[in-house]
């Protein structure tokens, strides 16, 4: 995990250092007269830079969260004794109208199922099988964890304002769920997105007040320097 952010960080300092040197290299080469053209170059690295930047902050939120799909990861591996399921069942596309009607389906096989085609990149099956399984089961230990995973979901949809309920939703868990800071964490990011800066900040410091030794808060100062501890 810590490699691939110190990958990440040297991939913007290169960029980064990239970038100054042409735009040297620009302002020794060009002749007096060629105002206009140094300004376009430099109007199209900086453009370059922002490209970089975009994916260097799309890469950063991909880094977030995968620490807590490892845990989810080693917690169905752990829990694969306990009831019956194959690597195929776990990998299969979720059909709801199975689980509905299902008489041989259990909370394991529903949740594998959903969480299996949220680990592969099918989100919207995944959706319903999040769904369905709080429906059928929301008392269900692994309720909280289905909750912040429909989340991310709609996150990685790029629905926002679905992914802003789920995670509120996750949050007001009774009991509080140990997914809780997570939840609050991925908030802060989508409401930087849309952007709502005053709820972010409010939301961060939150986070750090109620949680403030959980990896969501170390990752929330990393990450977002500007949101200082309460």
């Amino acid at each position: 995990m810590k490699d691939l952010e110190k990958g990440l960080k040297s991939q913007l300092l290169l960029s980064f250092f990239g970038l100054a040197f042409a735009l040297s290299g620009c302002a020794m080469l060009q002749p007096a007269g060629s105002v206009g053209n140094l300004e376009e170059r430099i109007a199209r690295l900086e453009e370059g830079l922002k490209e970089i930047s975009a994916q260097v902050e799309k890469n950063r939120d991909n880094l977030l969260f995968q620490e807590a799909k490892i845990r989810d990861h080693q917690a169905l591996l752990e829990g694969s004794g306990t009831e019956k399921g194959t690597a195929e069942a776990a990998n299969a596309a979720f059909d709801p109208a199975g689980v509905i009607g299902g008489r041989d389906i259990t909370p394991a096989t529903v949740y594998r199922a959903a969480f299996g085609n949220y680990a592969s990149g099918r989100y919207q099956p995944a959706v319903l099988g999040f769904r369905a399984f709080l429906e059928r089961y929301p008392d269900n230990p692994y309720a909280a964890n289905a909750q912040f995973w429909l989340g991310e979901c709609h996150y990685a949809l790029d629905e926002y304002p679905q992914a802003l309920e789920a995670f509120d939703a996750l949050v007001n868990f009774q009991p509080p769920s140990d997914k809780a800071p997570d939840a609050l964490l991925r908030i802060v990011a989508i409401l930087k997105k849309l952007p709502d800066e005053n709820r972010a900040q409010e939301t961060a410091r939150f986070l750090l007040k109620n949680y403030p030794d959980s990896p969501a808060a170390r990752t929330l100062r990393e990450y977002y320097p500007e949101y200082k501890a309460p």
